[in-house]
């Protein structure tokens, strides 16, 4: 546009193929083996019957299901690096003698005073009511020689029962090594297992498996760790981070400068008397002068390209990935490494929409939102208070019989998939046996007011929307877009 090279183009598309081909390595390199390692912990301390749901849980009834359970954990544990055909090392118990695996730490949270100190002659458990419980936490080392207070072979069935029955919550926890291959490198991990028989909410106890891949097991010096196989990528990545950086925030000093420069020729011209003859010249014209004061701080922002300032986040995400790899390197990808990385890339992307701002039909998306953005918030706000109305009904009136309703926020996910039109008929089976009338109405209102008439509005909003910023230009410089 201004016979210059697009510099800042070439490093942003640079950043952009580096952070995205980065994305892409993590995923390839170790999200695989995550999943099938999440996946074989599954299979084995789960029960024989678990069919793996995406939110690994699995909900157990009976007394005998969770006592099985429980031993199934500490057994499979021990012989993992027996039946499991990936290779898996256990960790030394640190004591007298070496062969000895780390046992398993048992941590139990329950009601102490459960059980009432007057049993009812005609009943053999009898259980404590009306009175305040008091809870208390115990720590246990347990083996499958050991079960603790759930080894039944040492304090009988109907101990383990009570022990069952006065839990509140029981954690099963433990560490193994893993190995990951990657390009012929052997990586060694350590896998933190928690296995989880959550019954605070009584009824059912929900078992719960948390597995975290932590940093490396064989203690690696830091001059090898920085022979891996990606660091070239995030010593460019971060190297580009800085360049883009300093030229951004050049940029930005230049518009800073700019915008001063103006606001001090302005506010010298209506101090003499050429304002004089330039409200003449606005009154001959029908228009009224406008002051500086009196512009919008609407208008003064388009002094300054905001674009940078996503640009500015962008780099400092991506840049400051690459010196946690650096410094700090876990190639399991650990959340704030993942999460920084994964917003830096997303900015970038997002960010290249800057450079489509000087045609029109490029940049339609971005001016349909700036003209739309407005009107759909404010229609938002106003219809937000019904959508928590019937949020709030439903998780009280239903939420006792069915989990789709259970808490608020299952009430929000199930209205918003409703009013998407997804698993309406589902919602329908799953109300009606218990709400045959309630439901009915309650769905059927909810529907025809959130489908038929609030998505429309939306819909229609947009739609206007994107005509009217179609109809002010014809496709070529969009004068509107930057400064």
């Amino acid at each position: 546009m201004y016979g210059r090279f697009p510099w800042k183009l070439l490093l942003h598309i640079s950043l952009l193929a580096c952070t995205t081909a980065r994305l892409l390595a993590w995923n390839h390199s170790n999200d695989e083996y995550f999943r099938a390692t999440t996946r074989a912990f599954s299979y084995f301390f789960f029960p024989d019957d678990y069919d793996f749901p995406a939110s690994r849980v699995y909900n157990i009834y009976t007394y005998d299901v969770a006592k099985k359970a429980m031993g199934r954990v500490v057994q499979n544990y021990e012989k993992l690096d027996h039946v499991s055909v990936d290779v898996y090392e256990h960790y030394a118990s640190g004591g007298p003698n070496k062969a000895e695996i780390e046992p398993v730490r048992l941590t139990l949270t329950r009601y102490a005073n459960l059980t009432s100190s007057h049993p009812d002659p005609f009943n053999e458990k009898t259980y404590a009511a009306n009175q305040l419980m008091r809870v208390e936490t115990v720590h246990y080392n347990v083996t499958s020689h050991d079960l603790g207070p759930f080894d039944d072979k040492k304090l009988g069935m109907e101990k383990v029962d009570e022990a069952i029955t006065g839990m509140i919550d029981a954690r099963f926890h433990f560490r193994v090594k893993g190995f990951n291959i990657i390009n012929d490198y052997r990586i060694c991990l350590t896998w933190e297992v928690t296995v989880r028989f959550d019954f605070a909410r009584r009824g059912m106890i929900t078992l719960y498996l948390d597995t975290e891949a932590s940093r490396r097991c064989d203690n690696a010096a830091w001059g090898e760790e920085m022979l891996y196989q990606w660091a070239w990528l995030d010593l460019l990545i971060f190297f580009f981070s800085v360049v883009y950086i300093l030229l951004t925030v050049k940029k930005l000093r230049q518009q800073i400068n700019l915008y001063l420069y103006l606001k001090r020729r302005a506010l010298l011209r209506e101090n003499t008397a050429v304002s004089d003859v330039i409200q003449r010249s606005m009154r001959w014209l029908g228009k009224s002068p406008v002051t500086w004061d009196q512009l919008k701080w609407s208008d003064r922002l388009k002094f300054f390209d905001l674009w940078f300032v996503l640009t500015v986040i962008a780099c400092l995400f991506s840049g400051t990935t690459s010196m946690i790899s650096i410094f700090d390197w876990d190639l399991s990808g650990g959340e704030a490494q993942r999460l920084f990385g994964s917003l830096g890339c997303s900015f970038l992307w997002i960010n290249i929409l800057r450079y489509m701002q000087y045609n029109r039909n490029y940049y339609m998306v971005i001016l349909t939102m700036r003209r739309g953005g407005p009107r759909v918030l404010r229609f938002m706000v106003g219809v937000l208070p019904i959508m928590m109305g019937y949020a709030f009904f439903g998780m009280t009136y239903f939420g006792a019989a069915s989990d789709r309703f259970e808490t608020f926020g299952a009430s929000m996910v199930t209205l918003f998939a409703v009013l998407n039109g997804d698993v309406i008929r589902e919602t329908f089976l799953n109300l009606m046996p218990v709400f045959p009338v309630i439901s009915q109405i309650y769905l059927y209102s909810f529907i025809s007011l959130f489908i038929y008439v609030v998505l429309n509005v939306f819909i229609a909003i947009i739609e206007e929307a994107f005509f009217v910023s179609k109809s002010r230009g014809d496709g070529g410089t969009n004068a509107d877009a930057g400064m």
